[in-house]
């Protein structure tokens, strides 16, 4: 395991906070990338970054994901997804955050973890959005 430094990530949306969101930073290091490290951001938006359970992040460059997902008609249960099934319930659930975002291979987002990071780093994720996840569904 990587020595872990103290890290914290602000994410902004429509210039506001962004609560409720999951976190993540991926290193291309392949020696760091195997620790998983990240977060759910709290009501001020802020995350503070865990890996592997254990507090702080790794020193290094990363990606920062970040996604945040609305669901509607979700089964709570087997039966229930069977009545879902029976009665043709279709489950509807929503991107709240651009999907460029949420993925390592297409988020414009970096960040540099050092051995001092005093302040959140903030990052912004431009306008609020409500993008159906039908497609991804099929």
């Amino acid at each position: 395991m990587p020595d872990l430094f103290p890290c914290s990530i602000k994410i902004i949306q429509d210039s506001a906070p962004l609560a409720d969101a999951q976190v993540s930073i991926v290193s291309n290091d392949p020696q760091i990338a195997r620790f998983p490290c990240g977060g759910n951001t709290n009501s001020e938006g802020i995350v503070q970054l865990k890996t592997m359970g254990f507090n702080g992040a790794p020193e290094g460059s990363f990606k920062v994901v970040i996604s945040k997902i609305e669901a509607l008609n979700q089964p709570t249960s087997y039966e229930e997804a069977q009545k879902f099934e029976e009665e043709g319930t279709e489950e509807e659930s929503f991107d709240l955050v651009e999907r460029q975002y949420g993925d390592s291979s297409s988020t414009p987002l970096l960040i540099e973890v050092q051995r001092s990071n005093p302040a959140p780093i903030e990052l912004d994720v431009g306008s609020a959005v409500r993008i159906s996840r039908a497609d991804l569904m099929k």
